[in-house]
């Protein structure tokens, strides 16, 4: 299965385990998983740890190399065409 991690799953994989549910730490560990992370995951992770409203464990591209590295995360590049996709939804 494609599991596309949001921002706070990624944060508490990597930082606090304790948060996510059982089911939620067997998807990441399933190996039969493919993990996906948007790059728009990575963006939000560096502008909140650049205006201090967010600690990470580690300085941030550290900790983000190895939270993609650990988790095998493939990243999803964002596009013109995903973004005018989320442009056209419905508020």
């Amino acid at each position: 299965m494609r599991l596309l991690l949001d921002t706070h799953t990624l944060l508490w994989a990597v930082d606090d385990p304790a948060q996510l549910g059982p089911q939620a730490i067997a998807s990441l560990h399933d190996l039969a998983n493919e993990l996906l992370l948007s790059a728009g995951s990575i963006w939000e992770v560096a502008i909140k740890v650049g205006v201090k409203k967010l600690e990470l464990s580690m300085p941030y591209r550290q900790w983000m190399l190895q939270a993609i590295s650990d988790l095998g995360l493939t990243i999803l590049p964002i596009s013109v065409e995903y973004a005018s996709i989320q442009a056209a939804l419905p508020h």
